[in-house]
């Protein structure tokens, strides 16, 4: 598993792995996405199309099936870089001044185009509409209508899916672009869908073996006898203040997974939570709601609400499985139709192996994540949870994306000690294989194969992860899980525990931030980097300087003074982290740090790119 693996008592993910031809085909960084046959020299067009191995044929697809495509549209990529970059930026005399999201196809430049796009798609009788972030048209197609537009076929498949094969709709063969949308589409997603699920398969999970909990929890007898940490207890350990200010909006997004409201009232009962359980939308192809669960966006959502009692707004996003249709996902986070303004955070406790997504779907997506960033939402993904292998059997050990995007806080994970009153006294780099009894878990970390540095960090590559929080095993954190009708409590752990217990924290600083008149923070990995030293002099930041992620003999990574790629910067003290927000463009924040050699860190921002 990886980024999904990040709770111990779901089965294994299984990872899809593109065959060596199919990554050789694909300009030497494995992707397994087809390109676009063009009708006009304007150069190819990505595609999703053509499923790679782990999928295997079993018919012909039915011409009435609907599918979802997120087209995406011809754009000034550089301009919407730049100017996300510019509201993030520290430094800069328009940071945090966000936009609304209707703003965002004007930014890009994409107005003109999506009516065009649109027009097109009408006039061959297929129903199709812009997103409200203005970056790609939305088209539902027929199977029938789709091979009639692209000149392709379309075929029914199994395919990877969260614990067992699922099936898929797909393009057997490269797609042609229509002579009236050329020069219209930058990529075209989609092409290859799994179809909407209703049920989970579920098993007996096994619980770790007892924890010891150093702190002092409180709660209901069958949490607490877990020994693990409760959600409370964290909160206090990283200055997490839901007193601090009313509101805070989080949306937690799922492909795959359901939500079991059942279970989350047990959590909620237990801890005396008033927050009630949150509505799922569905994201299109997903039309009905998925029964059961392996507990990833149930965990998430009880951390949430664990951590902030009073939140102001929890969203749930459902997609269907896999990275196909990630950018109707997160679009959807911006849509104010589903989650009214825009999330302080946005958080999915997913990832793939960044060599083997498909380009159109990382191009379409990293703008949709500019799109965030241009209106105050900070995108949050697990780093992973197999140390440096990354990813067990796929090639090159390569990062999970979402979180190698320079676009998104990559979160990795740390093991704690508390004090009486639930203080860190200790914490290090989550490593597990420095316990007796337990395999090889770690936290994710290392270079990105596929992405360049962002200018906020030093070196060749882009880098993970950006910071730390708890993830252990030892003692881990308490969860509750359905497992076929019988609720249990679990000691759970994982990067994608740390990862939705940033996002809270991050939704909650901007609710207290902008009480006081100030912004969101945001796209923060800027801020973060650009004034490391005076995070990590007054202790917003406590930097991590014992363990290692290091599996099998890899090599990488240990915990160094100041940046490292086994706990990034290290780990927040989100109370001390807003006092420094609070006096950006007021006071000095003392001058920028390198964080990696052999570069300086930059005093401004430029645009990152990526090598895909």
């Amino acid at each position: 598993m990886g980024a999904r693996g990040v709770r111990r008592w779901p089965p294994p993910r299984r990872w899809r792995v593109v065959a060596a031809a199919a990554l050789l085909a694909a300009a030497a960084l494995g992707h397994d996405g087809a390109v676009v046959a063009r009708t006009a020299d304007a150069g190819p067009v990505p595609s999703d199309a053509v499923p790679g191995a782990g999928f295997t044929r079993t018919g012909d697809a039915p011409d009435d099936a609907e599918l979802h495509l997120a087209l995406g549209l011809t754009r000034n990529g550089a301009a919407l870089r730049a100017r996300a970059l510019s509201v993030s930026d520290p430094t800069s005399p328009s940071y945090g001044a966000h936009h609304s999201v209707d703003e965002i196809g004007d930014l890009a430049g994409t107005d003109g185009t999506a009516g065009a796009v649109v027009d097109v798609l009408a006039s061959e009788g297929i129903a199709a509409w812009v997103d409200p972030t203005g970056l790609f048209v939305h088209a539902t197609p027929t199977v029938g209508q789709a091979e009639a537009l692209f000149a392709t076929p379309w075929g029914t498949y199994t395919g990877p899916g969260m614990v067992a094969d699922i099936p898929y709709l797909a393009a057997d063969e490269e797609p042609t672009l229509p002579d009236p949308l050329d020069g219209l589409l930058a990529e075209l997603t989609g092409l290859t869908m799994a179809l909407p699920s209703s049920t989970i398969p579920t098993g007996a999970r096994a619980k770790p073996p007892a924890p010891t909990n150093t702190g002092t929890a409180a709660g209901c007898e069958a949490a607490l006898a877990t020994g693990a940490y409760t959600q409370a207890q964290l909160a206090t350990a990283y200055g997490i203040d839901t007193a601090a200010a009313p509101g805070g909006h989080v949306a937690v997004l799922i492909d795959g997974d359901g939500f079991v409201p059942e279970s989350y009232d047990v959590f909620a009962s237990c801890y005396g939570i008033g927050l009630p359980a949150p509505e799922v939308h569905l994201v299109a192809p997903q039309r009905v709601a998925i029964e059961g669960s392996v507990g990833e966006v149930d965990g998430d959502v009880q951390t949430v609400a664990g951590v902030a009692p009073t939140l102001g707004r929890l969203d749930v996003l459902q997609g269907v499985y896999g990275p196909y249709q990630w950018p109707l996902l997160f679009a959807a986070a911006l849509d104010p139709a589903v989650t009214g303004t825009p999330p302080h955070a946005v958080t999915m406790s997913d990832g793939d192996p960044e060599t083997q997504l498909p380009l159109a779907t990382i191009s379409l997506l990293e703008d949709v994540f500019v799109a965030a960033a241009l209106v105050g939402t900070t995108v949050v993904a697990p780093a992973g949870d197999f140390g440096s292998v990354s990813f067990p059997g796929v090639p090159g050990n390569p990062q999970s994306y979402p979180a190698s995007s320079p676009w998104v806080v990559s979160i990795g994970g740390t093991n704690a000690s508390l004090d009486s009153d639930n203080r860190i006294t200790s914490e290090l780099v989550w490593n597990d294989t420095r316990y007796q009894g337990f395999d090889t878990q770690a936290t994710g970390g290392g270079p990105s194969a596929r992405f360049d540095a962002p200018p906020w960090q030093a070196g060749p590559e882009r880098r993970l992860p950006d910071l730390s929080l708890f993830a252990a095993a030892y003692p881990g954190a308490t969860q509750v899980l359905d497992v076929g009708g019988t609720v249990q409590w679990y000691g759970a752990s994982g990067t994608s525990f740390a990862s939705p217990l940033f996002a809270t924290g991050v939704a909650l600083a901007g609710a207290q931030l902008e009480a006081a008149g100030r912004p969101r923070l945001g796209l923060v990995t800027p801020l973060l980097y650009g004034r490391a030293d005076d995070l990590w002099s007054t202790g917003a930041i406590f930097d991590i300087t014992e363990g290692s992620n290091d599996l099998d003999g890899i090599g990488c990574c240990t915990a160094t003074i100041g940046y490292d790629m086994a706990s990034g910067l290290g780990a927040p003290r989100f109370d001390r982290l807003v006092a420094a927000a609070m006096r950006v463009g007021i006071e000095p924040l003392g001058p920028a740090t390198p964080v990696a050699p052999p570069t300086t860190a930059p005093t401004s921002v430029a645009a990152p790119t990526f090598t895909g």
